[in-house]
């Protein structure tokens, strides 16, 4: 009798015994920087903040990129982040591909004038050459898609190289010659 009266002592005990729970709630703010707006002018990108910044060029943080302007130097994917003081919080921009073009060396070894023929959708490039080396070219639309690209073996003195265009291709594009260290720039619009 004592085993049973125990159990049910036992029983009614743990039955009674519930676990409680204290819920709380707790605000917490955060105070996230601004989104970062990117412009680009003249030959500089520039964000419309200024405090804790990091640029960063196709993934990698640029050393010592920490400015509200920037000047990219070669061509590819840009975004900027801006910390809050504690640099707990962040914010990103959105990114932006660009195609960096200029003239990187002053025009020696060749000259080069571009035209496009909308009615034999052909390209025609005019060039003088003055350096016994090849010469590439590339031509790529404004989203930095590259639409052609080749090496060619040019003689000394005057050259033409028509390049057919197919005729989806429209709008403005960017024609890129180099040899060796020499870069020219030309910007076409091709309108049929």
């Amino acid at each position: 009798m004592n085993r049973i009266f125990c159990v049910v002592l036992l029983f009614l005990f743990m039955g009674t015994m519930q676990p409680t729970t204290a819920i709380q709630t707790v605000h917490i703010s955060v105070k996230q920087p601004h989104i970062p707006h990117i412009r680009f002018e003249q030959d500089s990108l520039k964000a419309d903040r200024t405090g804790l910044l990091q640029w960063y060029f196709n993934g990698l943080a640029l050393e010592e990129a920490n400015k509200p302007h920037f000047v990219p130097t070669q061509p590819g994917i840009y975004w900027v982040v801006a910390y809050d003081s504690s640099l707990s919080c962040s914010s990103q921009s959105d990114a932006l591909h660009i195609l960096v073009t200029g003239q990187t060396a002053p025009l020696q070894g060749f000259n080069s004038r571009v035209s496009f023929q909308p009615i034999a959708s052909m390209l025609s490039i005019h060039l003088h050459n003055a350096a016994d080396a090849p010469i590439q070219i590339r031509i790529a639309d404004l989203s930095g898609r590259i639409l052609y690209y080749k090496q060619h073996l040019f003689s000394i003195g005057d050259n033409l190289l028509e390049i057919p265009i197919p005729e989806q291709i429209t709008g403005v594009c960017l024609i890129e010659i180099s040899q060796k260290n020499i870069r020219v720039n030309h910007r076409i619009l091709m309108k049929r």
